[in-house]
């Protein structure tokens, strides 16, 4: 029951022992009366009839009586309060009793509370379990009555009684359940080991710190060995004033390590001495605190690995000027190790560079490929643009050869007697186209290609004279010559170029290949 609680009960308890005084000093006019409704009519009725003490006295009754009840109620209440918060805690523990363990390792039941709030069981009745026991006497009892065969115990019951006694201190009654599992050739459960352990370890802290007193309170400052790389820096804190002496204890507790950029300090109370071991070191050069470890070594040593802020080598751990100067020597195993972690290091940081330049070499290749391929794509475009201005310039030229062409065909069909003067004229205005279409393309001065066309249109003529049952397809033949002449020099189409662009790229592949 907690401080507050126990006060209410005996505030309630002094209100009634004040009623029942004034009811013995008032005499028993309302010694007969069984409830507080017929003390209240019954002091009503003495106030009326002017007898104002015998009303005092009935109002003292009713006063006890309601206090005895809110006692009552106040346990009562107060009782399955903490059944509640116990049974919460632990909502797996209990059995049939109704009693349950809180917090503090008291038991609690549900049924039956006294008026302190601990749990009653009848006298004549033995406990069935060990949450049911007042007891050590009655929980080794309880444990041997297991033993006997008299009672059934089984081992999760076990574990509970263990843990439930070794709270309380019932240290017979937490042996007699231990051995109870030994005889059973069972193991005891993890959750009684965790607990004693719990229970050794706090009682142990205690002790030591009950050993540890002023006079016997001795500090020492503890000696290391330190090995450093290019990027860091490994400490390993001996237990013990010098290197060459052996480690005066093995674990310690209360450990206190700070390590900041310019400062590693460490303080500790040895488990076993009631010693303080401190180190505390002003570093050579600036470190990243943030990517700094440590953790306990081998027995009584600690360990720092100490990320540097720059890659260089210190001449020394500590400051010039520091007291740690004479109690640091080189780890020389470890150089050994941190040296070759540094080449490997710096093996995978050149690796790295050289990937990232291969990497940043490709990329730019990448870009001046696609800037060729940009200034590529503007040329051609602008090609394009200069070739179809060209051929829209040099297609009236076109049309106006081949549109002479048809007509001298037309004219060198018609009978002799009706030719006159036309024939000589459409082959004459034939020659004429063919020489403009000549000049508009550039080539003006290519009297081979003149002549050849000339050829050409000779023969149209000639062909056209005789009968075109004979010669019809000759004839055809030589049109579809010059026309074919006439496309040839003419500019080709934008398409056409990109067409043989792309074929060029082609055999350009092929032949690498």
């Amino acid at each position: 029951m907690s401080p507050r609680r126990r006060g209410c009960v005996a505030l309630l308890r002094l209100l009634q022992c004040a009623a029942l005084a004034r009811v013995g000093a008032s005499g028993t006019a309302c010694s007969s009366v069984s409830s507080v409704d017929e003390a209240k009519l019954a002091a009503s009725d003495f106030f009326a009839s002017g007898d104002p003490s015998s009303a005092d006295a009935c109002l003292g009754v009713a006063l006890a009586k309601l206090t005895s009840e809110l006692e009552r109620l106040a346990v009562e209440a107060s009782s399955l309060r903490a059944y509640r918060a116990a049974r919460r805690l632990r909502p797996s523990e209990g059995d049939s009793t109704g009693c349950v363990v809180d917090e503090s390792g008291a038991s609690v039941c549900l049924l039956g509370s006294s008026a302190d709030g601990e749990s009653v069981r009848s006298s004549s009745t033995p406990p069935q379990a060990i949450n049911e026991c007042m007891s050590d006497a009655e929980g080794t009892e309880l444990m041997r009555r297991a033993s006997r065969g008299e009672l059934e115990i089984r081992t999760p019951s076990l574990d509970a009684a263990i843990v439930h006694a070794v709270r309380r201190q019932w240290w017979g009654s937490a042996r007699a359940a231990v051995n109870l599992l030994r005889n059973s050739n069972t193991a005891v459960p993890s959750e009684a080991r965790r607990v004693v352990t719990e229970l050794r370890d706090e009682a142990g802290a205690v002790l030591n710190l009950m050993r540890q007193t002023k006079m016997d309170e001795a500090t020492i400052h503890c000696a290391c060995l330190w090995a450093q790389g290019l990027y860091s820096v490994h400490i390993n804190v001996k237990f013990a004033s010098r290197l060459d002496a052996p480690v005066t204890v093995l674990n310690v507790d209360d450990e206190v390590v700070h390590i900041n950029d310019t400062h590693v300090s460490f303080t500790g109370v040895g488990r076993q001495k009631p010693k303080r071991y401190v180190v505390d070191l002003e570093l050579f050069g600036p470190i990243l605190a943030n990517e700094s470890t440590w953790s306990f070594g081998s027995v009584g040593t600690i360990k720092f690995v100490l990320k540097k802020a720059t890659d260089v080598e210190w001449p020394s751990l500590t400051a010039p000027n520091s007291t740690m100067l004479s109690k640091s020597r080189v780890w020389w195993e470890k150089q050994e190790q941190v040296e070759a972690e540094d080449k490997r290091i710096k093996a995978a940081r050149a690796k790295a560079t050289q990937s990232a330049k291969i990497e940043e070499m490709k990329k730019e290749e990448e870009e001046q490929r696609r800037e060729r391929e940009r200034a590529h794509a503007q040329e051609r475009e602008l090609i394009r643009a200069q070739q179809a201005e060209l051929r829209a310039a040099q297609l009236p030229h076109f049309e106006h050869a081949t549109t002479t062409i048809d007509a001298l065909v037309a004219a060198a069909s018609e009978p002799a007697s009706s030719q006159g003067a036309s024939l000589n004229e459409a082959y004459e205005a034939s020659l004429a186209a063919t020489r403009q279409l000549l000049e508009a393309t550039g080539q003006g001065a290519n009297e081979t290609a003149f002549e050849t066309a000339r050829q050409t249109i000779d023969k149209i003529k000639s062909l056209s004279a005789l009968d075109q049952a004979l010669t019809g397809d000759a004839l055809q033949v030589a049109v579809e010559q010059y026309k074919t002449f006439c496309t040839l020099v003419l500019e080709p189409e934008p398409e056409n170029l990109k067409k043989k662009e792309s074929k060029k790229k082609k055999k350009k592949k092929a032949k690498s290949k």
